[in-house]
């Protein structure tokens, strides 16, 4: 049976919110500015420049920040993003660094960073107990050593 954890709504709202308004404003003013100049190829070619700096957050939302993860209790941890999925094994994880709302999980293949994960030390608790190799700060190596196996949190909000 695999545990779920969900990351909060809110700065997923506030990310998406960013990426439309950061997209509109460059659409609005860049783009369509370019294109109602003469149709030259360095006009067409700056309009398209501004679009795929417009889309950028945009990707980064869709492909990089998971907004839910996944731990079965054969220690494969799943990062899930609307347009990715990331497998990775518990073995894998080689450090990670938690701060109030930021998440940064470091394994073999690159890392992994989530976003409004507010309190995830079940999630934590189970993965040093999967690997106790992963390297962490000494302050959340003992908040975690406090965490009770049964211990319930509401993950989303």
């Amino acid at each position: 049976m695999a545990a779920t954890y969900r990351i909060s709504k809110s700065p997923a709202t506030y990310y998406i919110g960013f990426a439309l308004l950061w997209c509109g404003l460059i659409v609005g003013f860049v783009v369509v500015g370019e294109l109602q100049r003469d149709w030259t190829l360095s006009h067409v070619g700056g309009a398209l420049a501004a679009l795929l700096i417009a889309l950028a957050p945009a990707v980064q939302i869709a492909f990089v920040l998971p907004f839910e993860v996944s731990l079965s209790n054969d220690g494969i941890c799943e990062f899930r993003s609307p347009l990715r999925q990331r497998r990775i094994r518990a073995q894998q994880i080689r450090s990670f660094k938690w701060d109030d709302d930021d998440l940064y999980i470091r394994h073999d293949g690159g890392k992994v960073h989530l976003v409004g994960v507010g309190d995830f030390r079940n999630l934590l608790a189970r993965l040093v107990e999967l690997n106790p190799a992963i390297e962490m700060e000494p302050w959340v190596r003992a908040k975690l050593a406090k965490t009770p196996p049964s211990e319930e949190v509401t993950l989303s909000t």
